[in-house]
């Protein structure tokens, strides 16, 4: 992750350390209390950060200094997101049996809301315009599930079945969001609804030619997706 002027890095279990861009030189170093597997998210001034412990942290990304922390009854794992004024969190292991969403606000880290899902959460969550979390998620049928989230409220607003198998990545563009799978689906979802706008199904991936990250990539109005080839 990158803060104003410098590359911040995670060293294994020792913590996290920024060095200067220009020198190469160690501007600070930050040491959770039991961090061991570290996912950082930048935010602005912030840089937000989960390690597998109770907490998600939100550091100073010039300086490196705790700005925030918040604790729950639950192991953060997954890489949090920042959306408008908000930060959200996964409690729970990744494909755990069910799934809690957490809502604080950013430049505070204080406690908005929660919500527990019937479903394991799988990745990271993001947000949509107008104001809608996307929360990707596994049944424990096997299935794969988007649910939509009302920002302000945690309120459950839609739920999505996904076709094809394996992983998916989510991309969020304007008011939908874009989900690709490893089985070579590609499905934009409306934020507000849930609905289908469109969908793309190419040629059957094998199970050993699939990319090792599955993140479509815009660029100018052309939408490229990682499959066994890349489509545009």
């Amino acid at each position: 992750a990158y803060g104003p002027r410098c590359a911040v890095l995670a060293e294994a279990e020792r913590g996290l350390v920024a060095l200067d861009l220009n020198t190469g030189e160690q501007r600070w170093r930050f040491n959770a209390w039991r961090g061991r597997d570290f996912r950082l998210k930048p935010a602005g001034p912030l840089l937000l950060v989960t390690c597998g412990d109770s907490a998600v942290y939100g550091i100073d990304a010039d300086s490196g200094e705790l700005a925030w922390r918040y604790t729950a009854r639950a192991t953060f794992e997954i890489e949090p997101c920042a959306f408008r004024d908000r930060m959200l969190a996964v409690g729970g292991p990744p494909s755990g049996r069910d799934g809690r969403v957490f809502c604080t606000e950013l430049a505070s880290g204080r406690f908005l809301w929660n919500h527990l899902l019937d479903v394991g959460i799988v990745g990271p969550i993001v947000g949509v315009s107008p104001n809608v979390a996307v929360v990707p998620c596994r049944h424990r049928s096997g299935g794969a599930v988007l649910i939509g989230l009302d920002l302000d409220t945690g309120q459950e607003l839609w739920r999505r079945w996904l076709e094809g198998w394996g992983e998916y990545s989510l991309l969020p563009v304007d008011d939908f969001v874009v989900a690709c799978g490893a089985g070579g689906l590609v499905t934009a979802i409306d934020a507000r609804d849930g609905q289908i706008r469109w969908s793309h199904s190419f040629a059957a991936t094998d199970p050993d030619d699939v990319p090792r990250r599955l993140e479509p990539v815009l660029r100018g109005g052309a939408l490229f997706v990682p499959a066994d080839t890349v489509y545009v």
